[in-house]
């Protein structure tokens, strides 16, 4: 279901009662790769930070039943999924760097702050392989705050699937965690593929 701007997403549920609570991306994904149904209440990671669940409840609000998207990355070595993101790059430093986004944050960078992680998009922000080190340092000083969009080096866009071929093998980190190097990527989002407790 598209999201509608004004209007809530997910929907009401009562307090709930048998709930898996993870405690990260990378366990998160895991869970659900096993087809584990949930539902699921995730505490820890840059999903959680995104969807505001990584702080106590403080209120009797009512809990929302939310429909997230995730990320399939498929490489000439094989196949995996991310809840939150997928980092492509040699350097920080140097050549391109690539994030593939679901979740606005990556630790304690707002990176991708348009990133919705169930509105049917991911999110992608590339830095050009001929940004000079200078604009690199500045931007990394700015994204903190998630100030460094637009820049001139900086690609954003929101696709449904992408793919890219690399001349050198790029290092590949899914939901933070290094998963190998690869030439070929594609990824793809799978849209409401997972339910969330908030």
């Amino acid at each position: 279901m598209a999201l509608v701007p004004g209007q809530e997403w997910g929907e009401p549920v009562d307090a709930p009662g048998a709930v898996q609570v993870v405690q990260s991306d990378q366990e998160l994904s895991a869970v659900i790769s096993r087809g584990e149904v949930g539902p699921f209440q995730v505490i820890g990671g840059d999903l959680a930070r995104t969807i505001g669940s990584h702080r106590a409840r403080m209120n009797a609000a009512p809990w929302r039943c939310v429909p997230v998207d995730r990320i399939r990355i498929v490489t000439e070595r094989g196949q995996t999924h991310a809840v939150a993101h997928v980092l492509m790059r040699r350097s920080w430093w140097r050549g391109p760097v690539t994030l593939i986004a679901n979740a606005e944050f990556r630790g304690k960078w707002d990176v991708a702050p348009r990133a919705h992680p169930g509105d049917g998009l991911l999110d992608v922000i590339e830095m050009s392989a001929t940004m000079s080190r200078r604009a690199r340092f500045q931007a990394w000083k700015r994204v903190r705050s998630g100030t460094h969009l637009p820049h001139p080096d900086l690609r954003s866009r929101q696709v449904t699937m992408a793919a890219w071929n690399f001349s050198n093998p790029q290092r590949i980190w899914v939901d933070g965690k290094y998963w190998h190097k690869a030439t070929e990527v594609q990824v793809e989002v799978l849209p409401e593929d997972f339910r969330l407790l908030v």
